[in-house]
């Protein structure tokens, strides 16, 4: 497989004038492109970045703050929509024990009871499903990063093996190699 981006296609795409320039905001981008790079465009690239692990681990712990807000405020709205509906759970309690309902209006109270209880359910679903999203969100942005630092304290392999498989010696025998 033939790596498509040269050095000032990836400058190019990054709207920096070389890769000394490269900030933050750009190494998520830049980690994206780098399996299309010729590996020594990214070898260049990861010399001239100042601090790069630095970098990269700052975007780690900009993304966990972010997500520890995010879930702190969600905690604080599912805690008031569930202190509203205990309180419409308390009001609709409250009527129905005064027991001068007739059965109709007790059946509609005791519908309504059950109305409230399907959305706290609901809201509990809701709230799980939320924090799943953010921690999926989260992992994948460390996940990201983590292979940017190794590429940039590894290298960057080339994965391409067709130049060694089944290729003929000058003898004209097939060399065979163990994958």
């Amino acid at each position: 497989m033939r790596r498509a981006l040269t050095e000032n296609k990836v400058l190019k795409k990054l709207d920096i004038p070389d890769f000394y320039h490269l900030r933050k905001e750009h190494l998520i981008p830049f980690a994206s492109m780098m399996n299309r790079m010729d590996p020594e465009v990214v070898k260049k690239a990861l010399d001239q970045i100042p601090n790069f692990t630095a970098s990269a681990l700052d975007i780690v712990n900009d993304y966990k703050d972010i997500s520890f807000k995010i879930l702190e405020n969600n905690e604080e709205t599912v805690q008031e929509r569930v202190k509203i509906c205990i309180r419409r759970m308390d009001a609709l309690e409250e009527i129905l024990n005064k027991g001068d309902l007739s059965f109709e209006q007790e059946k509609d109270i005791l519908d309504e009871m059950n109305n409230v209880s399907c959305e706290m359910r609901l809201i509990d679903r809701e709230n799980k499903v939320f924090h799943l999203k953010v921690i999926v969100e989260v992992g994948a942005i460390l996940l990201g990063t983590i292979v940017v630092i190794a590429a940039a304290l590894g290298g960057v392999a080339n994965t391409d093996t067709s130049d060694h498989i089944n290729n003929d010696d000058k003898d004209g025998d097939k060399d065979e190699y163990i994958l």
